[in-house]
C-alpha cells in the first residue's frame, strides 16, 4: 500500500505551533477551525487560475497585475511570458504566519514545507485547468521585490 502522506511535512509539527493539538488532527480542526478558515484554505489550496494572453496567473495576483484588454504584459525584470508568469504569481510564505495573525514563533524552515504543499495542489489544478500544458514551481529565498521564502510559477 503506498503512503500517501509522503513528501508532506509531518502533522506531528503542529505539537509545537498549537496548544489545541493532542495528536488528532481532525479533533485539532474540529476545536480550532471556524468554517471561514476551512473555506479561506480550501481557496488557497484549489485557486482560480485563468490565461490572459497565453500567460497563466492565479487570478488573484492577475487581478494585483492589472490584466485588462489595454494592459501590456511587463516588469522591470523583463518582459518575457517566464518572467512576467514568475513575477505575477509570486507568494511570500515567510509572511505568511503574519499575515493571518499567527502570533507565536514560526521557524523559518516552515516556509519551504508550506511551499511544497502548495505546489502539490496547485501542481494538481493547473494541470486539471491546463492539461496540455507544463508549469514549473520554485520555491527560494529573496525572489524579485520579496524578502524571505517564496513560492512563484511559470510555464515550462
Amino acid at each position: 500500500m503506498k503512503n500517501i502522506a509522503e513528501g508532506f511535512p509531518s502533522l506531528g509539527g503542529l505539537r509545537g505551533l498549537s496548544p489545541y493539538y493532542s495528536g488528532s488532527f481532525f479533533g485539532f480542526v474540529y476545536s480550532s477551525v471556524s468554517m471561514d478558515m476551512i473555506f479561506a484554505v480550501s481557496a488557497m489550496l484549489c485557486p482560480t487560475f485563468i490565461e490572459f494572453e497565453d500567460h497563466v496567473f492565479i487570478i488573484d495576483e492577475a487581478f494585483h497585475f492589472g490584466c485588462a484588454e489595454d494592459v501590456v504584459l511587463s516588469t522591470k525584470y523583463g518582459s518575457d511570458r517566464k518572467t512576467i508568469e514568475r513575477y505575477a504569481n509570486i507568494i511570500c510564505l515567510s509572511e505568511f504566519p503574519n499575515l493571518i495573525g499567527y502570533e507565536a514563533q514560526v521557524d523559518d524552515d516552515f516556509s519551504p514545507d508550506l511551499g511544497k504543499v502548495l505546489e502539490h495542489f496547485w501542481s494538481r489544478r493547473l494541470k486539471e485547468v491546463f492539461p496540455c500544458r507544463e508549469f514549473i514551481f520554485e520555491i527560494e529565498k529573496d525572489m524579485f521585490d520579496e524578502d524571505g521564502w517564496c513560492l512563484t510559477f511559470s510555464q515550462k
